[in-house]
């Protein structure tokens, strides 16, 4: 048994009413979680400390009274030109770690969007009106949004679920004469990004040309295949 833990043999009725127990120290005594544990470990001998520690959380957050309890929590916030302040003082439940991340996640504000200017936080306890006593957390996140440099896979996304793929312009293959010849379809470089202007070059080229040369080269395909097989 862990050392400084209390065991013993229980009675049945006595390990089912630890529960009673466990809320009346937390929530009208206002134990932190780690003493409302120590003082309910004498119904769990054969559990080592920080499986009394996590039992006892795990079951208290799932009853009515933590539920429906008021969580403190206070926020405020500020803007000067493109930075963006939230400073916020909440009561800490359990052992989660406060860092810019949780902040901005709380804020429904997406980490890789925003660069983090300064992060400041401050923990302490403060006494209930019941004498018990409750960790709050003070934090002050500044942030800025992040310049977009190149093409995420959100916008990749963004982008196809944007499209209207219901039309598509019918191909009009080209006449053709039944030559009897093969059908030989080569490799294509399209050049999509050019762009020249007939009195410089001696023939336009842009990327309507590129679609509807494109499209040509369909249709007379679809029309070659038709006439020689």
């Amino acid at each position: 048994m862990p050392v400084g833990w209390v065991g013993g043999d229980t009675k049945r009725g006595e390990r089912l009413g630890w529960v009673k127990e466990a809320e009346r120290l937390k929530f009208d005594e206002g134990k932190s979680w780690r003493d409302t544990a120590m003082a309910v470990s004498k119904y769990f001998p054969e559990l080592s400390r920080e499986q009394v520690f996590n039992k006892v959380r795990d079951s208290l957050r799932r009853s009515k009274r933590y539920t429906g309890r008021k969580k403190m929590h206070k926020s405020t916030f500020t803007m000067k030109g493109d930075t963006f302040t939230y400073e916020d003082t909440q009561e800490l439940i359990g052992n989660r770690e406060i860092t810019p991340e949780v902040i901005m996640e709380a804020h429904n504000l997406k980490s890789d969007e925003w660069e983090v200017i300064s992060f400041t936080s401050n923990v302490w306890q403060q006494q209930t009106a019941n004498g018990g006593k409750i960790d709050l957390c003070q934090t002050k996140l500044t942030v800025k949004p992040l310049i977009k440099t190149g093409i995420t896979f959100d916008d990749i996304d963004n982008y196809f679920n944007q499209q209207d793929y219901k039309f598509i312009r019918p191909l009009k293959p080209f006449e053709y004469s039944d030559s009897k010849e093969i059908l030989e379809i080569d490799l294509v470089d399209l050049h999509i990004g050019l762009l020249s202007w007939r009195k410089e070059t001696g023939q336009d080229f842009d990327l309507d040309i590129v679609e509807n040369n494109f499209y040509e080269c369909l249709a007379d395909i679809i029309r070659r295949c038709k006439t020689n097989c």
